[in-house]
């Protein structure tokens, strides 16, 4: 047994770990949330019990530097790192700025945050260093997860690198208890430095262990800090230096609650925020008091509570493999062979005003993954709630890191399979939406906001002609979204963006209509000469209104913003491929016969809250996808 001391091993003139550490680099971005996710996640996997929920608290304490093993040790690697990088010319400021700050944090109270586990397993093989061990996994593997179930969410081994991007110094501990096992172990990713022993000076790896052997062994004995001790199987992770603004634990707390609303509801896990508990109990109170920015997270919860009381706006459909995934062969590790089976996933969904038009997907475990768009035309909402082992399976093959999109390019090999799984799904959900909330009538659509269209209509009769169909149909009505900032004033009519609205997908004779936005354009005719600049309308100003499914047309009502010599709306169709430009067929208003060119229409001297109604026929006709109109006036 050696000394319980900081190892930074030779790295024997192998390759150098410099300060840009990809796995943390790829958690830097949002690191509190990353943390949040990564951690939770890890804990779920190693469910114990699963007649009662996993508990993961979070404790936030201050502490000196006596007070954490080998940490006056660790300052002086920190000088020794700042040392190695000077004279390099591709040291990196903010590398040596890092060593710096830490430096000097290291000699004022540190705070520590301890995230601990419970119902859990432990890291097992740490008395050993048994490679196959969660142990050895966590702390030496590299790129390996050793979770790999069909319902787990690990598979790249790469999140449990999330904690160090939120410590000062890149550096934890880990304690744990696995049978009669206690253990625990500290790791730093620093960077590869000179480092003197005695006599002798080499490079080290960028990789520090806190142990009692040269081997980089677990030591075999309990660890707590701030008083805790654990009694029970767990993992404990102590972030050292975080070094966060006062309110960091209600960002934990929203976090949790926006990234595990599911798991907590369905009773599976139990977070604890200092004295706080968020629990199936309370777990909605949390929801509703969360900012009017998370109102999509409000609706999923809603819509969560529904399944027992559907109706023709809230279903719950349970998967008919007939409908999806029977043709679909996974094999897995062990050259296996399954397919999807009827239930091996639910689709909640919610028709009503004002909805995202998103699917929020998830997996077994629970944790929110992303939001899947480009769906349907309808306003609602809706989850898609993955819980077979073979779905599991294929779709957490494709996972990224980050857990929050599927993938088939890291699959090589197995690309058309999880090609077929990921379209296929795609595919199921839309049909699900349009047979569930489309009318019998195809020709017919449900929309909100009517009463406000035909109201502005009237008051406005004699300026402009309404076209209407001769019998009553419902109509959809799309209000401008709220500006997108990645628009300026001033910014060229050929580049794209603006307010949704809805015009048939292209088919048939259709296709040839349709053209890639990045088309030049022709500037032969003295109009397409004039410049337009973007300006950014809402919904009281621009709408764009469906008014005849079978001919096409769409009645477009512009209020005026500023007096000018001639304005341009512009038409863009968003689908699964990209965006691409919509050509025109007729563009009338009070049957005047407007100038159009490919997707945009031309209005000469418009004036300051004049409002008109222009009818814009489509020379094709189908179901609806989504739809831009932006406005450019003359400059």
């Amino acid at each position: 047994m050696g000394n319980r001391e900081w190892y930074f091993v030779n790295n024997n003139g192998a390759l150098d770990d410099g300060g840009n550490n990809p796995g943390i680099e790829t958690f830097s971005d949002c690191p509190i949330k990353s943390m949040v996710r990564e951690v939770i996640q890890n804990s779920i996997d190693e469910r114990v019990n699963n007649k009662i929920p996993v508990t993961v608290q979070f404790s936030l304490f201050s502490c000196s530097q006596a007070d954490i093993p080998g940490m006056g040790q660790l300052q002086g690697v920190f000088k020794e790192c700042l040392e190695s990088l000077n004279g390099l010319k591709r040291s990196q400021k903010h590398v040596r700025d890092f060593f710096e700050q830490g430096i000097a944090k290291m000699n004022a109270k540190i705070n520590v945050l301890r995230i601990s586990d419970f119902n859990t397993i432990g890291l097992t093989g740490a008395e050993t260093g048994d490679e196959n061990g969660h142990w050895y996994s966590l702390i030496k593997g590299r790129g390996s997860s050793n979770t790999k179930t069909s319902i787990s969410s690990g598979s790249f081994g790469i999140g449990k690198t999330a904690p160090f991007a939120c410590s000062s110094f890149r550096t934890i501990f880990y304690a744990s208890r696995c049978g009669n096992v206690d253990s625990y172990v500290g790791v730093s990713y620093l960077i590869s430095h000179r480092h003197r022993e005695g006599s002798k000076v080499y490079k080290t790896i960028g990789t520090g262990f806190y142990s009692d052997s040269q081997k980089l062994n677990a030591i075999l004995e309990p660890f707590g800090m701030d008083g805790f001790k654990r009694e029970e199987d767990g993992t404990d992770i102590y972030i050292l230096g975080f070094d966060y603004p006062h309110n960091v634990i209600e960002e934990i707390k929203r976090e949790i609650v926006c990234n595990f609303f599911i798991t907590i509801k369905m009773k599976r896990l139990v977070v604890k925020v200092g004295n706080e508990v968020i629990d199936a109990s309370n777990i909605g109170h949390y929801i509703e008091a969360l900012d009017d920015e998370f109102n999509n997270i409000k609706n999923y919860y809603n819509l969560l509570n529904s399944e027992d009381c559907q109706d023709e706006d809230t279903k719950v459909i349970k998967l008919d493999s007939n409908d999806y995934g029977k043709d679909i062969i996974y094999t897995d590790d062990d050259n296996h062979k399954s397919s999807i089976q009827d239930g091996e996933c639910k689709l909640y969904l919610h028709r009503g005003p004002d909805l995202n038009r998103k699917v929020l997907m998830t997996r077994e475990n629970g944790m929110t993954l992303f939001e899947e768009n480009n769906i349907s035309s309808i306003s609602f909402t809706g989850i898609l709630r993955i819980t077979g082992n073979t779905m599991n399976a294929i779709f957490r093959d494709m996972e990224v890191p980050t857990h929050d999109k599927w993938t088939t390019e890291h699959r090589l090999g197995d690309e058309a399979i999880y090609r077929k799984a990921y379209s296929g799904l795609k595919k199921y959900i839309r049909q699900k939406v349009k047979a569930c909330f489309s009318d019998t009538d195809e020709e017919k659509i449900m929309a909100y906001g009517m009463d406000e269209f035909f109201s502005e209509a009237g008051e406005d009769q004699g300026r402009t002609k309404i076209s209407v169909l001769e019998h009553p149909v419902k109509v959809s009505v799309a209000k401008g979204k709220a500006v997108k900032q990645r628009k300026k004033k001033g910014q060229d009519i050929s580049q794209a963006g603006g307010n949704d609205i809805y015009a048939p997908v292209p088919g048939g004779d259709g296709r040839d209509v349709i053209h890639r936005r990045t088309q030049k354009k022709d500037n032969s005719d003295n109009k397409q000469k004039q410049r337009f600049a973007y300006v950014p309308l809402d919904g009281n100003r621009l709408r764009v209104i469906k008014a005849d499914i079978r001919s096409g047309v769409y009645t477009v009502r512009v209020k005026f913003p500023a007096r000018r010599k001639a304005a341009r709306i512009k038409f863009t169709v968003h689908g699964e491929n990209g965006e691409f430009n919509i050509n025109i067929k007729k563009a009338t208003s009070n049957n005047h016969e407007l100038w159009h060119d490919k997707n945009e229409v031309e209005i000469s001297h418009p004036k300051k809250d004049d409002v008109m109604f222009i009818d814009i026929q489509f020379p094709f006709t189908g179901s609806l996808i989504m739809v831009e109109a932006d406005y450019y006036e003359a400059k």
